[in-house]
């Protein structure tokens, strides 16, 4: 099998490379056939129509979502939005595969605990110093371009996650830590979260500031990037306090798992790997 992934350096995109191999090594080469679409949203008319394609817990979002026809498998969606959208039958909704991370062995996590980190989208880092921000209000702050363990294990340390990123509180999640999604910008998909989080009892419910990023370099727009993420921060953590974090049922979460490593193991004995 061939991984079919979205290859920026981003972190739901680069858990791909790092989790699969090593939930079921020996499954995936270059140019291996069938594809396997696992995490993230890759159900669209992008999709090569000439190949056979394995969906393992990828979900519907951005551009047309694909005909599905005798060239797709569906072992499992995201969701239960992207099951209803590509109008195949519910229990096929399971959960976005990045809970799996927890079948990985860990690293410990890290000593030093933060109360509270924030995530941005990759997107969002082009906007402003992210670290210096956070730096300035005395929250950790995530790089969604770091390696996949460096992020995982920050996100291990902290206490509450702010995530603008949905991968990050899908890993949050994974390990019980509260998460609250932040909308910060129009490029963020409220489908794809509100999908992910049925799927695992949550509310979708974000803090939702107004964006940074400013397109021109007049002056004013010079001096809102460098204040800009200051009064940000100052917002959202007067939002927070009205604010639900979420995490879900360890029940829940421990059913998903077992299911989804179930038909992971199926599929690899299929293919005469693990």
């Amino acid at each position: 099998m061939e991984l079919y992934y979205f290859k920026k350096p981003n972190f739901g995109d680069a858990l791909n490379p790092w989790l699969w191999p090593q939930l079921a090594p020996g499954m995936f080469a270059q140019g291996g056939d069938p594809l396997f679409i696992g995490i993230g949203t890759l159900l669209n008319q992008r999709l090569p129509t000439n190949r056979s394609k394995v969906v393992f817990g990828s979900g519907v979002g951005y551009g047309d979502p694909p005909k599905i026809d005798e060239s797709f498998e569906i072992i499992c969606l995201r969701g239960p939005l992207s099951a209803a959208v590509l109008g195949v039958p519910s229990e096929l909704a399971l959960t976005d595969p990045g809970l799996l991370v927890r079948a990985v062995p860990a690293k410990p996590a890290e000593n030093s605990h933060v109360s509270i980190s924030f995530m941005p989208h990759w997107e969002s880092l082009k906007s402003t110093d992210w670290a210096a921000a956070c730096n300035t209000y005395g929250i950790g702050f995530i790089n969604p371009t770091h390696s996949v363990e460096t992020i995982i294990g920050q996100i291990r340390a902290s206490e509450l996650l702010l995530a603008e990123a949905m991968h990050g509180a899908v890993i949050a999640n994974a390990f019980q830590i509260p998460f609250v999604p932040v909308v910060l910008h129009d490029f963020i998909l409220p489908f794809k979260w509100e999908d992910w989080c049925r799927s695992v009892g949550c509310t979708y419910d974000p803090i939702r500031l107004k964006p940074l990023i400013r397109h021109d370099w007049s002056l004013p727009s010079r001096i809102y990037r460098k204040i800009g993420p200051l009064l940000f921060l100052a917002g959202l953590k007067k939002r927070l306090r009205r604010s639900r974090p979420q995490v879900s049922c360890p029940k829940l979460l421990n059913e998903l798992e077992a299911r989804l490593l179930e038909q992971l193991e199926l599929l690899a004995a299929r293919n005469g790997s693990m």
